[in-house]
């Protein structure tokens, strides 16, 4: 009897630091798939700005950018936008929350983050990062970069 105890409870060890390891897993997948999908949609405001999708005759048009929103009580979001010189100008054409248990740490809680492409040369104003954080391990993070010279970088 005290030989299948010990075995019982060597299998539910097991278990547990495999379950524990699982969830690991899961989070750094999250946040490797929400950098990668920020990624994209960066480079995808930089190319709708070079092509100048849209088209529109004014001087604010055609200019495309993205804003993150580091929420307090709602989940972190990246929001496209064109045809605006700010986000405050600009329309919102499609808005990506962060995956679960993934947060944006820069920008800060509360506050908030443009990168805007010129028109002609599809650079950001400056150049500019955005960090994502895990939320129950701060520690593991992803910078993603955008260069003064539009190299997006992960």
């Amino acid at each position: 009897m005290i030989e299948l105890l010990i075995t019982v409870a060597i299998l539910a060890a097991i278990a547990a630091i495999g379950g524990i390891n699982l969830f690991s897993y899961y989070s750094r997948q999250n946040l490797g798939l929400s950098a990668e999908e920020i990624t994209a949609m960066i480079r995808d405001a930089q190319n709708r700005t070079l092509v100048q999708q849209d088209g529109n005759a004014d001087d604010q048009g055609d200019q495309w950018g993205i804003h993150f929103e580091n929420k307090i009580s709602a989940p972190d979001l990246a929001q496209l936008f064109c045809c605006g010189s700010s986000y405050a100008l600009g329309t919102v054409v499609g808005t990506y929350n962060l995956r679960t248990g993934v947060e944006l740490t820069d920008p800060s809680e509360g506050n908030s983050k443009d990168i805007i492409f010129s028109r002609l040369t599809g650079y950001p104003g400056a150049a500019t990062s955005i960090t994502i954080a895990l939320k129950n391990s701060p520690s593991v993070s992803s910078i993603i970069t955008v260069s003064a010279i539009g190299q997006v970088l992960q």
